[in-house]
């Protein structure tokens, strides 16, 4: 078994536990298949995709702490799931995917944020409006599609 930053093999279990082992097992192979899609941050890539050639008025190189961050924040094709704790730079780097996002095309109407509350989606929103707010071909479009999906803050 190859040790990961999840490892519970060497975890004594006490023996009223004895139940749980199944569960650990099917816990241990779901986050084996997480880390088998995990991609590094590889410098061509990120190159590319902030390539001068592409226009982008952002720039999303010096705002974000580290490759990894910009390597979510630049994804386009598929999902990106940003797991971090707390003060790492997730609100941040899903501010800028947003944005990102926007630049290349993307209507905010089709992008989807999963966040635990409402005023965390709002926050971001906010983020990315204020980021392409010197874009003057953005800032139209945005205040139209953020103002009609705006969620109330409970």
């Amino acid at each position: 078994m190859t040790t990961t930053i999840f490892a519970t093999h060497h975890y004594n279990y006490p023996q009223n536990f004895i139940e749980m082992k199944p569960k650990l097992t099917r816990l241990e192979q779901a986050i084996k298949k997480l880390e088998a899609n995990l991609l590094d941050a590889d410098i061509e890539v990120l190159e590319k995709r902030l390539a001068s050639h592409l226009g982008l008025q952002v720039d999303y190189a010096s705002e974000l702490i580290n490759a990894n961050q910009l390597l979510a924040a630049t994804t386009i094709e598929g999902k990106v799931l940003v797991i971090a704790g707390a003060g790492s730079g997730k609100t941040k780097t899903l501010t800028y995917r947003t944005s990102y996002l926007i630049e290349n095309g993307v209507s905010p109407k089709e992008i989807l944020l999963l966040t635990f509350t409402r005023k965390a989606a709002n926050e971001i929103k906010s983020r990315a409006k204020k980021l392409l707010a010197s874009i003057p071909s953005f800032t139209q479009r945005l205040d139209e599609d953020l103002e009609e999906r705006k969620l109330p803050i409970r």
